[in-house]
């Protein structure tokens, strides 16, 4: 099973050790493990909307420890999911945005679902746990259950391809089957630039049954799972898409919503002034999925927050069935659940759309973890809340320990969240924090009650989330709070293989300490390929060598520069 024999011996050989010759250990416990993709702070433990219809998170959350100041490691799927896969922080892995890869990732660095069953785990997915194919992830696996991709279910890439849809596509599959005119929001999608590409930027009901949707056959089959016997302990881990863009689902879903009555996110009208260049640009860009201004212009608001509810509804009915059956099951005795999403999701929120800011609409997660029904409640708190910041980078680590484990043979960035699941637990004894990266450079910190953000280019934003939940008054400018920026800013992760982050106007530049490494370039400006220098997905180095030279004196000029700052033309 797994590609490093010699490390599952090494890894077994710990664990015996550990245990002494006249120890008999407990049985291991089995770990359901649930990733959601896109979910924001709208389901009930969270209260992030007050129309939101979700039981079953309710359910789960009395069960168990919800997490309501969690955040994950980057807000992009790729990358959030190769950091909480791994137990290692973006600057660690090198994968800052769904532009990398997976697979540039050192091979020997394990995943959590290869050291389980390097520790004897029967290990089964399906969904998207990864990002990327299907068959790429197979062999981190024993089994693997449906997951073919298609995140647009129930149509196609082909069916959704722009071009086609330029302006509008239609479905037919023929007498009692599927049939649709796309896309169904009527919108053109902001990000087509001409070429053929997949349009997710759009919403609305179909006439599909759940049980046919991709999220409806990946629950089924955790379902049946689950009913099995296992006479190793096992890891059942089931990725669901919803409510990832496109936002389609069984209609049933829209119809416990009233489109009049559908109350929009709380934003302010110049909310954007007091921000930094860079984050307006990010703002504003479409980058992982359309423009406020397109949205408006066609009066979709409204219906794309209903969809986005439908969706997390229809979600909500697939957990019910996964809770269903573990509780049929007499493992259900000894299983941790493990609930969280990759990221969140801005619906207008700073004029934004998609993911992949360095506010909380895109890092605050849920997580929420249930000690096994066999566990001492007097021991393992249930229907709990913790307001302690955390991190998607501590699950690796809180497995290890919650399921007696050795450790991997790489070092784990994150810490243990066992304790904070006891009932001892006492969130005035804890100094956590957690960061969120946003491509390289930038960084979000949360401590305390406060969140700090510092852009490639030393620009800054401060808020207080307690008194101002929606993070709409930047507190960075003002001058009593210079020292508490000091105290954040020195807990951001440092990149030893950058020497300097620049910006020189629409330009985002990353020079290397190693002299002998080119330095790369993107453009920041909208329209021009490169990602807006936020995905960082076309380096334009070779166009701007002039000016890279120009910039290079000026810093070597200068070597008591900050690593983060923005150059002009005065400058130079």
């Amino acid at each position: 099973m797994t590609r490093h024999p010699y490390k599952a011996f090494a890894t077994f050989l710990i664990a015996f050790l550990a245990l002494g010759s006249d120890a008999s250990p407990e049985p291991r416990p089995n770990v359901v493990f649930i990733t959601i993709d896109d979910l924001n702070d709208w389901v009930g433990p969270l209260g992030g909307h007050p129309q939101s219809i979700t039981p079953n998170f309710d359910r789960l959350a009395s069960r168990g420890v919800t997490f309501r100041n969690a955040h994950c490691s980057i807000p992009i799927c790729s990358a959030s999911r190769s950091a909480f896969m791994t137990g290692l922080l973006p600057e660690k892995t090198g994968v800052f945005s769904n532009g990398n890869s997976f697979f540039d990732i050192d091979p020997d660095i394990q995943t959590i679902p290869e050291h389980l069953a390097d520790q004897g785990y029967q290990t089964h997915g399906a969904g998207k746990l990864f990002h990327g194919r299907r068959e790429d992830f197979v062999s981190y696996f024993h089994s693997y259950g449906p997951g073919t991709g298609n995140q647009g279910g129930p149509f196609t890439r082909e069916e959704l391809d722009t071009l086609k849809q330029n302006p509008s596509h239609r479905v037919d599959r023929g007498p009692g089957q599927l049939k649709a005119l796309l896309p169904l929001n009527g919108m053109p999608d902001d990000r087509r630039d001409g070429v053929s590409r997949n349009n997710s930027f759009d919403w609305g009901p179909v006439d599909v049954p759940a049980s046919e949707m991709p999220d409806g056959e990946i629950a089924r089959w955790a379902a049946r799972t689950l009913s099995q016997t296992s006479e190793k302990p096992f890891l059942v881990a089931a990725g669901f898409y919803r409510p990832h863009q496109p936002l389609f689902a069984p209609k049933e879903y829209f119809e416990k919503f009233d489109p009049e009555t559908i109350q929009l996110p709380e934003i302010l009208p110049d909310d954007l002034e007091d921000l930094p260049f860079y984050a307006q640009r990010l703002a504003r860009y479409a980058l992982t999925a359309g423009t406020h201004q397109t949205v408006l212009e066609h009066g979709q608001w409204e219906e794309a927050v209903l969809a986005y509810l439908a969706c997390v509804t229809f979600i909500d009915d697939q957990l019910g069935l996964i809770l269903d059956a573990l509780e049929q099951s007499p493992a259900a005795r000894n299983t941790w659940i493990v609930l969280l999403s990759d990221h969140g999701y801005h619906l207008g929120e700073k004029e934004h759309w998609g993911k992949f800011t360095p506010w909380s609409e895109s890092t605050r997660v849920p997580l929420i973890i249930v000690p096994p029904s066999g566990y001492d409640s007097q021991e393992w708190a249930r229907g709990r809340s913790v307001d302690t910041p955390v991190s998607l980078i501590d699950l690796y680590p809180t497995l290890v320990e919650l399921c007696g484990i050795a450790p991997p043979g790489h070092d784990l960035d994150g810490q243990s969240l066992a304790p904070l699941l006891k009932t001892d637990y006492d969130p005035s004894s804890s100094d956590r924090y957690a960061i969120t990266s946003n491509g390289r450079g930038t960084h979000a910190v949360v401590k305390g009650k406060y969140r700090y953000i510092r852009y490639f280019d030393g620009s800054e934003e401060l808020y207080d989330r307690i008194a101002d939940p929606h993070e709409f008054h930047n507190l960075s400018p003002e001058p009593q709070f210079a020292e508490l920026k000091a105290e954040l800013r020195g807990l951001l992760p440092s990149d030893p293989a950058v020497k300097r982050f620049v910006r020189y106007q629409d330009l985002k530049i990353i020079f290397f300490a190693d002299p002998s490494v080119s330095p790369v370039v993107f453009e920041i400006a909208p329209g021009t390929g490169s990602g807006g220098g936020i995905g960082e997905t076309k380096d334009v180095s070779k166009k701007h060598s002039a000016l890279l030279d120009k910039i290079a004196a000026y810093l070597d000029q200068r070597p008591d520069l900050p690593t983060h700052l923005t150059v002009t033309d005065s400058d130079l």
